[in-house]
């Protein structure tokens, strides 16, 4: 493989991390969710999810071809089960639901210190800002 193909490739590559990534619709759910919390705190929840990303991404591009015929996956079934996935999102978005908001307890809100700081990593650190997030701030 010769240098130029080499660097059509090398760019392919991060244009498609980038296009998962997705970090211009990303960088508006972090400010959100970080709202108020200090600059150590910002920076030690970007650098945590910047990690995992990246460990799913290696592995992932590593162990692909294997954990798909581990579990007898073909590329088509792939395709045609995003597909439907996407098709649900879509039609759930067009119908509109409201979302259904509560206002968090005390306890609620000091129980998801911690888990914060896995926003980007956990569903219970998401649920924890969000719980934050609609909590009033003195």
């Amino acid at each position: 493989m010769d240098a130029t193909a080499a660097l059509g490739i090398a760019g392919t590559t991060l244009a498609s991390y980038f296009a998962i990534m997705n970090p211009l619709a990303a960088t508006p759910v972090f400010i959100s969710l970080t709202e108020g919390d200090d600059v150590a705190t910002k920076r030690s929840v970007a650098v945590r999810s910047l990690a995992v990303a990246f460990g799913i991404i290696v592995v992932v591009s590593i162990a692909g071809n294997f954990i798909f015929k581990v579990f007898g996956i073909s590329l088509a079934t792939l395709r045609i089960t995003g597909g439907i996935v996407l098709f649900i999102i879509g039609y759930q978005m067009l119908q509109g639901a409201a979302a259904h908001s509560h206002k968090p307890s005390d306890a609620d809100v000091a129980a998801c210190r911690e888990a914060e700081l896995s926003v980007a990593v956990s569903h219970l650190g998401y649920r924890c800002s969000l719980v934050r997030a609609l909590s009033p701030r003195p």
